[in-house]
């Protein structure tokens, strides 16, 4: 199922990544409420008609950017974590 657009929308102005100086959301309020005005009409349809694509739409690889949940994190961090011996005794033992 493929849905042509969002029903969910941020209104949010001022945030983590948002340094406005109006943090007001009345602007994007009114301009979410005209999309869904003109869009209720398609919001809840009484029936779904199935449609097979006649062309499939290339998918690209998510390539992973970084963070933890990068396969390549985890394997550099084993790789750290179980040396074969260790560079330097525990500061106790010395």
């Amino acid at each position: 199922m493929m849905m042509r657009a969002p029903r969910v929308f941020h209104i949010g102005e001022c945030g983590v990544h948002h340094k406005k100086t109006n943090c007001e959301s009345t602007t994007v309020i009114a301009k979410v409420q005209n999309v869904l005005k003109s869009a209720r009409s398609n919001l809840y349809p009484s029936q779904l008609t199935l449609m097979v694509a006649s062309v499939s739409k290339k998918t690209k690889l998510r390539k992973g950017n970084g963070g933890w949940g990068d396969v390549r994190d985890h394997e550099l961090c084993l790789n750290v974590t179980l040396a074969a011996e260790p560079l330097m005794p525990p500061s106790g033992l010395l």
